[in-house]
């Protein structure tokens, strides 16, 4: 993959962190009631998480030579719990799908570095999904 064509990549994947990220910013002020409060506390303590990937993938467009674009999705999403989690869940998926592709890719570029933080965020996502399948099996 060409260093442009690999940028590019990052950069999706940089849109995708940020959209994660003001998602779970508004879903956790959103999130109303007792029985509800693990969820709220999962997506206020996963924000910074998505920020620090965010931060990662801009450091690493530039030092790659490229410019950051920001283009992120801003429709309206759901307020009821079950369908907030499983639509984070699918979108943690894509996540997953994506940085195991970015891992290919920095490998075959030999960028050994970016291709390990890349394995540990895919990581990191797919830990959020299980999360997020625990307390959605918790809902009635």
């Amino acid at each position: 993959m060409a260093r442009n064509e690999l940028i590019e990549k990052l950069s999706e994947q940089l849109n995708l962190e940020v959209i994660t990220y003001l998602c779970y910013t508004l879903q956790a002020t959103f999130i109303r009631g007792a029985q509800y409060e693990s969820v709220r506390k999962m997506y206020l303590s996963e924000v910074m998480d998505e920020v620090s990937h965010a931060q990662y993938l801009l450091n690493q467009i530039v030092i790659l030579g490229g410019k950051p674009v920001l283009t992120p999705d801003q429709s309206a999403h759901s307020k009821e719990i079950k369908k907030i989690l499983k639509n984070d869940g699918a979108r943690q998926s894509m996540d997953v799908n994506n940085y195991t592709s970015l891992t290919a890719h920095t490998e075959k570029a030999q960028l050994i570095a970016l291709k390990i933080k890349m394995e540990k965020q895919a990581t990191d996502d797919d830990g959020h999904i299980h999360e997020m399948r625990r307390l959605l099996s918790g809902i009635c």
